[in-house]
Formats: C-alpha cells, structure tokens, sequence
C-alpha cells in the first residue's frame, strides 16, 4: 500500500541523518497520523462496496451509496408527493359528494399507511430543504426505508385509479 510505504521510506531517510534525535518525535507522530488516514480511507472504501441493497418495486437491486439510488429516491418522493395531492383532492371530491364512504375509509386508510411508510423519507427532505444536518444513521434507516414508501405510494396510487373507476 502506497500510502503505508512512503512514511516508511520517510523514516529510514531520517534515522541515517545526523539530527536523527530531533526527528524521531515528529516522524513517529507522522508515521501514525499517515496510518491512521489512511485506514480510515481504507475503511470508508470497504463501506462503500458494503452498502446495502434495496429492491425497488420493479425488482431492480441498487446499492444505497450510489448515485442511481439518489435518484430513485428523489423520484419516489416526487411520486409520494403527487399522489398524496391527488389522494386529497379525490378524498375532499368524495366527502363533499356524500358517496362512496367504503371508498373513502379505504383511501383514508391507504393514506394513512403511505405517510407512515415515507415519514422517514420525507422528514430527511424536510431537513436538507432547510439546509440541516442529518446524522448518518438516520439517513442509512431511511434509506431502507425507501422501498417500503414506493410500495405503498404505488398501492394508495392504484386505490385511487379503482376508485375513480368505479
């Protein structure tokens, strides 16, 4: 390892000079710092071939760390928001009309089940729309957390579709 060796090279170079005393401190201190640095990078690499995957409702695999993951997740939250308006103004239209209250109960309900499903993915939007910072823990359990919102979006989608067809 190339980030490993050079402070070694560093050391033998200095323990041949004739100030060797004054040195042998700061190139101790170096050589461990060199280290350390180096095996976090190490060790952050080795997380990132770790990443988990997750199953989209399609069925395509995407590891949480990658970009397509960002944007599939950018994507179900546009979804989520677009459906969770289409799911009010079909709610308010079937409430004011005075049919329908199987339907209703069963919208309500569906639309209880995706807010609960994407309460995780939309509170990190919240955050990052007003600039805060988010702990990475909790950005690693709303990134699994994804799936299961795009399921229940697409569910509470295809209620509204049965609904207004029926």
């Amino acid at each position: 390892m190339h980030c490993l060796s050079e402070p070694v090279v560093c050391l033998r170079s200095i323990s041949r000079s004739p100030c060797r005393g004054r040195f042998d401190r700061a190139v101790a201190i170096t050589l461990r710092a060199t280290t350390t640095w180096c095996c976090l990078i190490i060790g952050l690499t080795g997380l990132t071939a770790c990443a988990p995957l997750v199953t989209t409702a399609d069925g395509t695999r995407i590891r949480t760390n990658s970009a397509e993951f960002r944007d599939y997740a950018a994507q179900v939250f546009r979804v989520h928001n677009e459906i969770t308006a289409t799911l009010a103004y079909t709610l308010d239209d079937l409430e004011s009309s005075g049919a329908h209250s199987e339907a209703v109960a069963r919208l309500i309900d569906a639309d209880d089940r995706m807010q609960q499903a994407c309460y995780a993915v939309n509170e990190i939007a919240i955050a990052r729309r007003d600039e805060q910072k988010v702990p990475l823990k909790k950005l690693k359990r709303a990134a699994e957390l994804v799936p299961g919102c795009e399921n229940a979006t697409l569910e509470a989608k295809k209620l509204i579709a049965d609904v207004d067809s029926g």
